[in-house]
């Protein structure tokens, strides 16, 4: 038997059928295999991507602040719910469409204008009143500089 299927591939119509098939391979199929092409984003808006270390990062700042405001009342579970995530992707899509219109826009950030949002966030707030330590303590335990977290 498989002295006869040697016999019948060895003709010019198997050569022909061979080269072909290797062609549509290297043209159209096996190309895909050594790309590696893939998407590696959560989120596309325009020509910005937020990545999947963004959105964590976002996640555990969003359970962190949870876990300081609810103390003992607080259930991780919750951060494990699908429409929580999709709630946290959605307002990241929402800042960076803010961001892209503002740019257009020719929007630009002065420095007092800056100082006031900083002192606008809840995290860095104490009893309704910006909190310089608190400020140090948060940027500190994310290993960033007050430069860092302003260019951001």
């Amino acid at each position: 038997m498989l002295e006869t299927i040697r016999t019948k591939t060895s003709g010019w119509i198997a050569a022909v059928i061979l080269v072909f098939v290797v062609i549509s391979l290297t043209m159209f199929g096996i190309g895909d295999y050594f790309t590696g092409d893939s998407a590696t984003y959560v989120a596309k808006i325009g020509k910005e991507e937020i990545d999947p270390n963004e959105f964590r990062s976002r996640l555990t700042d969003e359970r962190n602040r949870a876990q300081s405001e609810l103390g003992s009342g607080f259930d991780p579970a919750m951060f494990e719910d699908p429409t929580r995530k999709r709630a946290i992707l959605d307002r990241m899509v929402e800042e960076e469409l803010l961001f892209q219109a503002a740019r257009e826009a020719g929007a630009e950030m002065t420095d007092a204008r800056l100082r006031q949002e900083i002192e606008g966030l809840e995290y860095f707030q104490k009893d309704g009143k910006f909190d310089s330590a608190q400020y140090q303590i948060l940027l500190q335990a994310r290993q960033m500089s007050p430069s860092g977290f302003q260019e951001l």
